[in-house]
């Protein structure tokens, strides 16, 4: 949580909407929130003004829609099931539940992270432990790498695998926030990970988030120092809920002016992404320089970067509580978002490989 003036958890909407029907609630979300780490309130009127949908006339490729083919709404279900402690994982050989993935508590998010780090290991691909302080001890980040064949050339897709609740040391589902981004970072990886692409894409979860980004702050710093050639950044928090029989509308959130236009190039890819692939989602995009998620540290380190999270005027009633599980989110909506962003990721990406729409095979004619 960052804090400055009228703040409330991630940087989000909530507690200005509450302001905007009852003026006193005011007072009290700024009684109980209190200072964590300072940071920028996100815009959160009702009538906040958006960017113009810009899209393009993006060509199909028969490789993506292959892609997009093997998304399963099955699978998103188990790997949220396991990451909210519905039931147990294989974590190091064992039977464990995640009760909860809080940051606070040290032996869970320590699993949690390494149950990460063996779903991208399994895949055969390049995993590390990115190691942060906190108040005194360290926490984890988990990055697997996928490289690809031009080393100048690499995209970052990105989610918190931490969470938070009234009682979040002990028991914190969060579905929702954020074992739903995980569990689409852990399909894009599945997935892509059988492709050759001409970028190298890197996936990454932080720990953190729920108390400033703090994770994700130390990444972007240690990414910077390394000079890694990060051409841009989805992050994806909380992208599984949506009321039932409303507009399925997938929120993105980039810098408003100047800074912003490489920002757009990423969310104009995920609007493209939908419309070519015909996808049942609604892209809205956001001005925004504020505090929101993990884009935010990427922001600051003067990266292109972009929020993707599930229409905040429709969010999770269960947001931070304990009824944030997984039999809450809508599948539909989840999988028909896994596939916008793995298809934006593998488009942005490159295949190495193009098979063309309509192959015409002529007879051999003999003489």
């Amino acid at each position: 949580m960052k804090t400055s003036n009228f703040r409330y958890w991630k940087g989000r909407r909530i507690g200005q909407v509450i302001y905007r029907r009852i003026l006193v609630c005011l007072v009290f979300g700024l009684l109980v929130m209190g200072p964590s780490h300072p940071g920028q309130a996100k815009n959160v009127a009702l009538d906040r003004p958006t960017f113009p949908v810009r899209s393009r006339a993006l060509t199909p490729n028969p490789v993506v829609q292959e892609m997009l083919n093997q998304v399963q709404s099955s699978v998103l279900y188990d790997y949220v099931s396991g990451l909210s402690g519905k039931k147990a994982v294989t974590i190091g050989g064992a039977s464990f539940k995640l009760y909860t993935r809080s940051t606070g508590a040290a032996a869970y998010i320590e699993k949690a992270t390494q149950y990460a780090y063996e779903h991208f290991q399994a895949l055969g691909l390049d995993v590390t432990y990115h190691a942060w302080s906190y108040y005194g001890g360290l926490r984890r980040n988990v990055a697997a790498e996928q490289p690809g064949t031009d080393p100048n050339c690499l995209y970052l897709l990105a989610a918190h695998l931490d969470d938070t609740s009234p009682t979040a040391n002990t028991i914190a589902p969060g579905a929702d926030d954020n074992a739903s981004g995980v569990a689409g970072v852990f399909m894009a990886a599945d997935i892509l990970s059988k492709y050759d692409f001409t970028c190298s894409l890197r996936y990454v979860l932080f720990s953190g988030e729920e108390q400033g980004f703090y994770g994700s702050e130390a990444y972007a710093q240690d990414v910077v120092t390394n000079g890694d050639p990060i051409l841009g950044v989805l992050n994806l928090d909380m992208i599984a809920y949506n009321t039932p029989g409303s507009a399925a509308t997938i929120e993105m959130d980039i810098r408003s002016g100047p800074a912003g236009n490489p920002d757009r190039v990423l969310s104009t890819m995920v609007t493209d992404v939908i419309q070519a692939y015909q996808l049942e989602l609604t892209a809205v995009v956001y001005p925004s320089n504020d505090a929101g998620s993990d884009q935010y540290s990427f922001w600051q380190a003067g990266f292109p970067a972009v929020l993707i999270i599930e229409d905040w005027e429709d969010h999770t009633p269960n947001y931070h509580t304990l009824a944030d599980d997984v039999d809450s989110l809508n599948l539909a909506y989840f999988t028909a978002y896994v596939k916008a962003i793995l298809g934006a990721a593998a488009h942005l990406g490159k295949p190495t490989v193009y098979i063309p729409t309509h192959r015409v095979y002529f007879p051999l004619v003999s003489r």
